[in-house]
């Protein structure tokens, strides 16, 4: 996978040379059905400002959206924030939901076991303490305070810059 960027070098009356557009998806092999010899990319997976480096690798908002799926309780508003914590990196994943402890423990299990099923590799890294996942219930319609809810937000401090 990777970001769709198209160049328009053939085209001497267009000046741009790179249009990037943000959108991450990946060329599919084999030809179009309708038989035309052009490659096809396949559905947009998402938006590469949306991508976060970190201890698990490239993550997106469709990683968390999966370990979401089907838990208990879970409103369709969330978020999840990469923070800093001392050296160590913490996902803290903000749900919306009502406020009854027994289903909030329920679901950081059931997230804990799909990050574990379907993710090892990341579920590795966090069984290693290379980093941490905490949950913060909130009551609906708290998230969202403008148009669009960002799903995956960086709160990391950047590095300290000289003088």
């Amino acid at each position: 996978y990777g970001e769709i960027v198209f160049t328009p070098l053939t085209r001497t009356v267009m000046p741009l040379i790179r249009y990037r557009t943000r959108d991450i998806a990946r060329l599919l092999p084999g030809t179009c059905t309708c038989g035309l010899p052009f490659r096809r990319i396949s559905a947009i997976r998402g938006r590469s400002d949306e991508v976060i480096a970190c201890v698990w690798g490239d993550v997106h908002p469709d990683l968390f959206a999966d370990l979401l799926r089907g838990a208990p309780g879970v409103e369709d508003e969330w978020q999840v924030a990469l923070c800093q914590r001392g050296l160590r990196p913490v996902f803290e994943f903000r749900l919306e939901m009502e406020a009854d402890f027994h289903t909030q423990e329920s679901v950081g299990a059931y997230i804990r076991a799909r990050l574990a099923e379907c993710y090892p590799s990341l579920w590795a890294k966090t069984q290693q303490q290379m980093c941490d996942i905490t949950f913060r219930f909130v009551t609906p319609g708290t998230l969202r305070t403008g148009r669009k809810l960002r799903r995956l937000v960086d709160e990391r401090e950047g590095p300290a810059l000289a003088p």
